[in-house]
């Protein structure tokens, strides 16, 4: 049987393989991924790889490596798995482990997670892709769906969007249309996640409120559109988006709420002003991005605002 020893100091035995933490995010070393180029031949430019401070397991949500850290040290210094479990038992692995598994709220932790039924992609099964009517009532196209992996429901005329951690997990969806809304599980904590952004490969991100209006920016051509599922934006989201994105365009719906929370969001981070800039409504009286035509979306992203030019109604 394998032996999964973790080292007693994440950090550190990181530098010892030679890769640098760019960033320490709660409970998540963050970096370059160290086997990106082996992967895909390509540097991985805009960090994208992450390792739990805890655990161990690390994950690139770009090109996939994932896998325990003893894997990582054998990627990384070439040797046998059984090398790998030495080297990092010589980092205290042993006392590590001990000490996870002797805290209680861990244990507490993996019974809850034990007592929760278990979402695979298995039961997505049921639903099928967006019939051609569904798709045209808001101008998406059947690329962009396929995309963000939106599926239907026929037995009730609903959409379902996935909802998925970083790496492209799946924890569950929402139902919606115009007369029913519904998360599952309704125990899932949106403020934690973005819709799309599994998909994200760097670059300009442009923020919207609903998932669907992602699809709607990519059927016109605007690609890295990521949802918040609401109006709500937390810290959580914007902090992923300044860690991963080049500038973040705020494109929230074109109403008091969303007015509101731009504002709130412009003088949160009025000291990332260089890579945060607002989605430009011009004289459209749309609600949303969705609401507009591909003309006006492109404009609105092309001419964004910076947060000294931008002005919120009233």
């Amino acid at each position: 049987m394998r032996e999964y020893p973790i080292p007693a100091d994440i950090p550190a035995a990181l530098a010892d393989l030679g890769i640098q933490t760019l960033r320490l995010v709660g409970e998540e070393a963050t970096g370059k991924c160290p086997m990106h180029v082996e992967r895909t031949g390509k540097e991985d430019r805009h960090p994208s790889w992450s390792c739990n401070t805890e655990t161990g397991v690390f994950n690139c949500f770009s090109c996939r490596y994932t896998g325990p850290f003893v894997q990582l040290v054998v990627d990384v210094l070439g040797g046998s798995w059984d090398d790998a479990v030495i080297w990092v038992r010589q980092r205290g692995g042993i006392e590590r482990v001990n000490q996870i598994l002797g805290r209680g709220k861990y244990l507490k932790e993996l019974v809850e997670e034990a007592s929760v039924p278990l979402i695979t992609e298995a039961d997505l099964a049921l639903y099928t892709t967006p019939p051609r009517h569904a798709r045209i009532e808001r101008g998406l196209t059947e690329e962009a769906c396929a995309h963000y992996g939106v599926l239907w429901d026929s037995t009730r005329d609903m959409w379902i969007t996935p909802i998925r951690d970083r790496s492209g997990k799946l924890l569950g969806w929402q139902e919606k249309n115009k007369r029913h809304f519904r998360n599952c599980p309704d125990s899932i904590e949106k403020s934690k996640y973005l819709f799309g952004f599994h998909k994200f490969r760097g670059g300009v991100a442009v923020l919207v409120e609903s998932p669907l209006d992602c699809l709607r920016l990519l059927s016109v051509g605007v690609e890295n559109a990521v949802s918040s599922y609401g109006v709500a934006v937390s810290d959580w989201q914007m902090q992923l988006l300044f860690e991963y994105a080049d500038l973040v365009v705020l494109a929230l719906d074109n109403d008091s709420a969303g007015w509101k929370s731009a504002q709130q969001l412009k003088l949160r981070y009025r000291g990332m002003g260089r890579r945060l800039a607002f989605y430009n409504y011009g004289q459209s009286t749309a609600k949303d991005p969705g609401a507009q035509s591909g003309k006006e979306i492109r404009f609105g992203v092309d001419h964004r605002l910076s947060p000294l030019r931008v002005r919120f109604p009233s």
